[in-house]
């Protein structure tokens, strides 16, 4: 199992090289292509998590793998990244192509009150992958050059106009999609709920070998929170139409899956870092909750891959 990227690591594990000085706004911006990133194809190809938003330009074929699923791209596609997502990866397309924007979440909020996490192409777990006809990638195209000159320029409120071309490439994108469903996010309540899955998130970030998972009940979030665990569960019903319990269970089973499939970590080390007193709680709540053993879902799993 990988730890998750820090902006510095992933310079120096996928670049070789170290990050970019910090400019005189808050946050992280770079643009980077695929002849930056393919120095090291083997990180491409490692299932973790990174601690910014990437939104890509592509051209060509590959395979991203997240959430135990993999999904091909091709042709012309537009990719949305972001922290909360462990994903990976990986191409034998020698022709491929790709622009990336990558930056941290203090870079767009610094100029903008819109909240990350509520926009569709950044829903926390999971990979937003557009098809692109190719007037549209054009169109998508010429916003990525505006956004580089801006970033090479030095003018001296360039940041300003970057976070303008980054938001015509999410909303131009989100666009495309009808039916776009409102998240709620402008609601005051539902910062609640945003909390929760930032801070569960951030568990499950911190977890390694040597650093167990900290928070495991309701009572613990909520208490956390600043919160009864009633409250937290009225509000999660609300946006998220499931109960802090039924929450926290789904993110312990998918990380399980994870560290099962992606590490060779035993039963035991598992159960461990899961916060498991025993072995055995972990094998009988894990089968009670999908139906089969750890050791099962490993050796199903890994015979298809």
């Amino acid at each position: 199992m990988k730890r998750p990227l820090t902006i510095d690591r992933f310079y120096k594990y996928f670049l070789n090289s170290i990050s970019p000085e910090k400019k005189t706004s808050p946050g992280f911006f770079d643009i980077l292509d695929w002849e930056d990133l393919k120095q090291n194809e083997a990180e491409c190809r490692n299932y973790q998590r990174k601690y910014f938003f990437k939104i890509a330009l592509l051209e060509g074929k590959g395979v991203y793998s997240f959430q135990n699923k993999k999904v091909e791209v091709g042709g012309k596609s537009i990719v949305f990244v972001n922290p909360r997502t462990r994903a990976s990866f990986e191409t034998l397309d020698e022709n491929f192509k790709g622009e990336y924007c990558v930056f941290s979440e203090n870079f767009l909020n610094n100029s903008s009150r819109i909240n990350l996490w509520s926009l569709p192409v950044f829903t926390p777990g999971e990979i937003y992958i557009y098809s692109l006809e190719k007037d549209t990638y054009e169109e998508l195209f010429h916003i990525m050059q505006q956004l580089k000159l801006e970033f090479k320029s030095s003018y001296a409120f360039k940041e300003q106009l970057i976070t303008n071309r980054l938001f015509d490439l999410i909303h131009y994108t989100q666009k495309l999609s009808v039916d776009t469903p409102d998240t709620g996010a402008n609601n005051p309540n539902h910062s609640l709920t945003e909390r929760f899955l930032t801070m569960l998130d951030n568990q499950f970030l911190s977890v390694r070998k040597d650093h167990p998972l900290q928070l495991r009940s309701p009572n613990d979030f909520a208490k956390n929170l600043g919160t009864t665990v009633a409250s937290l569960n009225r509000n999660l019903k609300t946006y998220l139409g499931k109960t802090t319990s039924t929450i926290i269970r789904d993110k312990i089973i998918q990380e399980a899956n994870i560290i099962l499939l992606h590490s060779n970590w035993g039963i035991k080390q598992i159960a461990w870092v899961l916060n498991f007193k025993e072995d055995s709680h972990f094998i009988n709540y894990y089968k009670k909750y999908t139906g089969s053993t750890p050791q099962e879902f490993r050796t199903s799993n890994k015979s298809l891959q």
